[in-house]
C-alpha cells in the first residue's frame, strides 16, 4: 500500500509576510492589471492610455507634460511592483512574483531614463531608456506569466491569465 503524500504546509495569512494562494492570486492579478494600465498588453501590442500619453509627450516640447505623463506610467508600475512584492510571500509562487516585480521595476527604470534623457536632450540617454524597457520585457515578461500559470493554487482561480 502506497501512503497518501501529505501536502506541503500552506503559509497562514497574516504571518511574517507569508500569504495564502488566494492572496497570491489577488496580488498577482493586481500586478498584471497595473502593468496593463501602465503600458498596455505586450502580447497584443495594444498600448494603454498612460503609455500613449507618455509616447506623445516624448515627441512634444512641453517638459512638464512629459514629466506628468511619465509619472502616470510610473505610478502604475510602482503599484504593480508593490503588489508583486506582496505576492512573494506565497512560497510556491514567489519565483513568478519576483519575475513580475523585476519586470515592473525594469520598465520603471527605463521610463525614468527615457524621460530624463528626453528632458536633457541627450539622445544616447533616451536610447538607453528604450533599451532598458526592451530588456525588461525580454528578460521578465514571458517568464513572469509563464511561471504564474504553473503555480499550484489548490483550486484557487487565477482570473488574470
Amino acid at each position: 500500500m502506497v501512503p497518501t503524500p501529505t501536502p506541503p504546509p500552506r503559509p497562514a495569512p497574516g504571518g511574517e509576510g507569508e500569504i495564502d494562494a488566494a492572496a497570491w492570486a489577488a496580488s498577482m492579478c493586481q500586478a498584471v492589471d497595473q502593468l496593463q494600465q501602465a503600458v498596455g498588453d505586450p502580447t497584443t501590442g495594444e498600448r494603454s492610455t498612460a503609455w500613449q500619453e507618455f509616447e506623445t509627450a516624448l515627441t512634444g516640447a512641453d517638459q512638464e507634460q512629459l514629466k506628468a505623463a511619465a509619472n502616470g506610467v510610473l505610478g502604475h508600475l510602482t503599484d504593480g511592483s508593490r503588489a508583486a512584492q506582496t505576492a512573494t510571500g506565497f512560497e510556491p509562487g514567489s519565483g513568478a512574483a519576483s519575475e513580475m516585480q523585476a519586470l515592473q521595476d525594469g520598465l520603471a527604470e527605463g521610463v525614468r531614463v527615457l524621460r530624463d534623457g528626453t528632458v536633457a536632450g541627450t539622445v544616447s540617454r533616451a536610447d538607453e531608456g528604450r533599451q532598458l524597457i526592451d530588456a525588461a520585457y525580454e528578460d521578465h515578461y514571458e517568464q513572469a506569466l509563464g511561471q504564474m500559470a504553473q503555480v499550484p493554487l489548490g483550486g484557487v482561480v487565477l482570473p488574470c491569465l
